[in-house]
Protein backbone atom coordinates (compact mmCIF):
# COMPACT_ATOMS: atom_id res chain seq x y z
CA UNK A 1 0.00 0.00 0.00
CA UNK A 2 2.87 2.45 0.96
CA UNK A 3 4.36 1.71 -2.70
CA UNK A 4 1.46 2.41 -4.32
CA UNK A 5 1.15 5.94 -2.34
CA UNK A 6 4.13 6.65 -3.36
CA UNK A 7 4.22 6.03 -7.18
CA UNK A 8 1.07 8.18 -6.96
CA UNK A 9 3.25 11.56 -5.66
CA UNK A 10 5.99 10.43 -8.04
CA UNK A 11 3.37 10.82 -10.88
CA UNK A 12 1.59 13.68 -9.82
CA UNK A 13 5.28 15.30 -9.13
CA UNK A 14 6.53 14.78 -13.18
CA UNK A 15 5.82 17.13 -16.24
CA UNK A 16 2.92 16.68 -17.57
CA UNK A 17 2.50 17.28 -21.30
CA UNK A 18 0.04 16.76 -24.08
CA UNK A 19 -0.17 14.40 -27.21
CA UNK A 20 -1.69 16.36 -29.51
CA UNK A 21 -2.92 14.71 -33.48
CA UNK A 22 -2.47 17.20 -36.26
CA UNK A 23 -3.40 15.22 -39.02
CA UNK A 24 -3.90 11.08 -39.51
CA UNK A 25 0.17 10.52 -39.38
CA UNK A 26 1.58 13.75 -37.50
CA UNK A 27 1.26 13.48 -33.19
CA UNK A 28 3.35 16.18 -31.25
CA UNK A 29 3.56 17.06 -27.67
CA UNK A 30 2.92 20.36 -26.36
CA UNK A 31 3.49 21.59 -22.69
CA UNK A 32 -0.12 23.40 -22.18
CA UNK A 33 -3.00 24.02 -23.42
CA UNK A 34 -3.01 27.43 -24.30
CA UNK A 35 -0.53 26.52 -27.26
CA UNK A 36 -2.92 24.20 -28.95
CA UNK A 37 -4.53 27.61 -29.80
CA UNK A 38 -1.32 28.19 -32.07
CA UNK A 39 -1.39 24.62 -33.78
CA UNK A 40 -5.73 24.70 -34.58
CA UNK A 41 -4.80 27.69 -36.57
CA UNK A 42 -2.90 25.39 -38.60
CA UNK A 43 -4.24 22.91 -38.35
CA UNK A 44 -8.06 22.48 -37.70
CA UNK A 45 -8.78 18.84 -36.98
CA UNK A 46 -6.17 18.96 -34.10
CA UNK A 47 -7.17 16.78 -31.09
CA UNK A 48 -5.78 16.25 -28.03
CA UNK A 49 -5.21 12.24 -27.68
CA UNK A 50 -3.34 11.84 -24.33
CA UNK A 51 -1.45 13.28 -21.65
CA UNK A 52 2.13 12.30 -21.03
CA UNK A 53 3.82 12.40 -17.88
CA UNK A 54 7.64 13.22 -18.09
Amino acid sequence: MKKIKENIKETTQKLKRLKVRLDYKTFITIKDISSLKIWKDRYPNAKVVGEIYI
